[in-house]
């Protein structure tokens, strides 16, 4: 079998593949490629992001998600991992309003209802740190109804329930999350 060279897939997992090793410069190069090939890749986009914002270079990644955002359409695969990368970025900049505003695009953008559960999970986090309670709690609970079996919402639910002091709701979504991810034990 001969692989495709044109195959944006293929430069995006040896962009990740030097990331893993620790060239980042072979895999921003790597990334680029990919984009070339396909200017809509949103995985590509959000590696390469994602990458640059682990390693603190918080312009460099608000630069690649911007670029990905006017390039990949809204409905696309893999877009709401996208706003997730960013918003990320600007928690770490110490900017909530804005990563509050991307959650808010993902979601817009985002048809799949497991990755727009995924943006309300993030997004409780925020609110869970920034010290908004109920808003945490309203989040989780709209993860929940849009993916009932994430059991990383659930432990979180739960752990929000046990602080409020309801025991026994607490006790029953984590063991409901436990009951998700069987190897977490």
């Amino acid at each position: 079998m001969l692989v495709d060279s044109t195959c944006a897939s293929l430069w995006c997992g040896l962009g990740m593949l030097e990331k893993r090793q620790g060239d980042t410069a072979k895999a921003r190069s790597l990334f680029e490629r990919a984009v070339a090939m396909d200017p809509q890749h949103a995985v590509t986009w959000a590696a390469w992001g994602n990458m640059e914002r682990e390693l603190a270079q918080i312009e460099d990644a608000r630069l690649v998600f911007w670029r990905a955002t006017e390039r990949v359409r809204h409905g696309q695969r893999g877009v709401g991992s996208l706003f997730l990368g960013w918003a990320a970025a600007e928690i770490a900049a110490g900017a909530l309003d804005e990563a509050r505003q991307l959650y808010e695009r993902g979601l817009a953008a985002e048809p799949n209802r497991q990755a727009q559960a995924r943006l309300f999970f993030a997004w409780s986090q925020l609110e869970k740190e920034d010290g908004n309670h109920k808003e945490a709690v309203r989040l989780l609970e709209t993860a929940l109804d849009l993916d009932p079996r994430d059991s990383v919402a659930l432990h979180a639910y739960g752990c929000l329930l046990l602080s409020d002091g309801n025991i026994q709701e607490a006790r029953r979504f984590l063991r409901r999350s436990l009951s998700f991810a069987p190897n977490d034990r």
